[in-house]
């Protein structure tokens, strides 16, 4: 997969989970000007891997494709059930000129972060060899918690949520790990 292909497939799957969980965020935040629609990418994420890395905690779910697409379709579920479907639709249909603004800004914001990655990919310096090796760890062992890539037979201990995020979308894109944690600092 060509690295644009990459980047444009990211960025429509950050899209699509901001919009499977914008009804919630419409319903639950009345008093934004935008009703959560600029929120609603950064929260879609959050829900879907939240729910993947709880089913996979409890031994329910893989992080795979399909562990995605369930939590997917679960958030989708809990959005249309207790969000506002239709009058977030119906919100969006008067307000088209600041979806496309948001939308825009987004766009924009990414390319050039994805572009200032792409000048320097490669994943030495600080952190980034720790942080890279979580990534395949959670690509690797698909089961929650991850394995510690150092210490042999014992779990990742501390923060790696994020990297079940980055993980997620690097399964369901389908491009290599690398790409993937560089799309996911961008």
């Amino acid at each position: 997969m060509s690295d644009i292909l990459a980047f444009l497939t990211w960025w429509l799957l950050v899209c699509l989970a901001g919009w499977l969980v914008w009804p919630l965020l419409f319903h639950m935040l009345p008093r934004l000007p935008e009703r959560g629609y600029a929120l609603s990418k950064a929260c879609g994420l959050l829900l879907i891997g939240y729910v993947l890395w709880i089913l996979s905690a409890l031994g329910y779910l893989r992080i795979s494709g399909g562990g995605v697409l369930f939590s997917a379709v679960v958030v989708t579920c809990l959005a249309l059930r207790f969000g506002n479907a239709g009058g977030a639709l119906n919100w969006l249909g008067k307000h088209v000129r600041l979806m496309f603004v948001v939308e825009g800004v987004f766009f924009v914001c990414f390319a050039i972060f994805a572009y200032v990655r792409a000048l320097n990919p490669d994943i030495v310096g600080t952190e980034k060899p720790m942080e890279f090796a979580f990534l395949n760890s959670i690509l690797r062992g698909a089961e929650i918690p991850p394995r510690d890539p150092w210490l042999s037979g014992y779990a990742i201990s501390y923060y790696y949520f994020g990297y079940v995020i980055i993980g997620m979308l690097t399964r369901v894109s389908g491009v290599l790990p690398g790409v993937g944690f560089n799309l996911g600092v961008a």
